[in-house]
């Protein structure tokens, strides 16, 4: 079936969208891992995130893209998923290395410490 060029500006950036949307159960997915002691129940997990990653995809490629599997939109859902990797990656670092600053009280300044240690 063909369909018109302009379209694909618009499953392009759907396939940005469930990149990122993967990319944030993932995310779930190492936070519950980390939460539960159950090697069962993490493993479970990441089997259904993996299917769950793979319905997304071919569901947005069903509807979207009538069912044309294209490099261009693996490529792009694959982009995006690694690019919301690495922000939440950054942005979970940054957060622990401010609240652990704010703990230790590394933000004040010199002379404020100096004060409290005297």
């Amino acid at each position: 079936m063909l369909y018109e060029t302009q379209t694909q500006i618009g499953v392009f950036f759907l396939f940005i969208l469930s990149g990122f949307l993967c990319g944030l159960i993932f995310d779930f997915q190492k936070i519950m891992k980390n939460k539960v002691k159950n090697k069962f129940f993490a493993n479970f997990l990441l089997i259904f995130c993996v299917f769950l990653s793979s319905f997304i995809y071919f569901f947005i490629n069903l509807i979207f893209n009538y069912g044309e599997l294209r490099l261009f939109s693996f490529i792009t859902f694959l982009l995006s998923f690694s690019i919301e990797k690495m922000i939440a990656q950054n942005i979970f670092a940054l957060t622990k290395k401010f609240c652990y600053n704010i703990k230790h009280g590394r933000g004040k300044k010199r002379k404020e410490r100096r004060k409290e240690e005297n």
